[in-house]
């Protein structure tokens, strides 16, 4: 759990600011229904918690091309 608020909330204040709103943003969660949540959010990829270094790596590499 992050302290002030939760990744929900970073990402919609995240999309307020032109300067920040385009960073890609990865969700992870260990909820896997959040796929419709990660479209709204406009999450650039969402994986599941506790992911194996070569598939986070391999996710990462992937937005970073974009």
């Amino acid at each position: 759990m992050m302290p002030v608020m939760d990744g929900f909330q970073f990402r919609a204040e995240q999309q307020t600011d032109p300067a920040l709103a385009r960073i890609p943003v990865i969700l992870v969660s260990a909820d896997r229904s959040l796929d419709h949540e990660a479209l709204a959010l406009d999450a650039a990829a969402r994986i599941a918690k506790r992911p194996r270094l070569d598939d986070l790596l391999a996710t990462v590499k992937r937005v970073a091309a974009g």
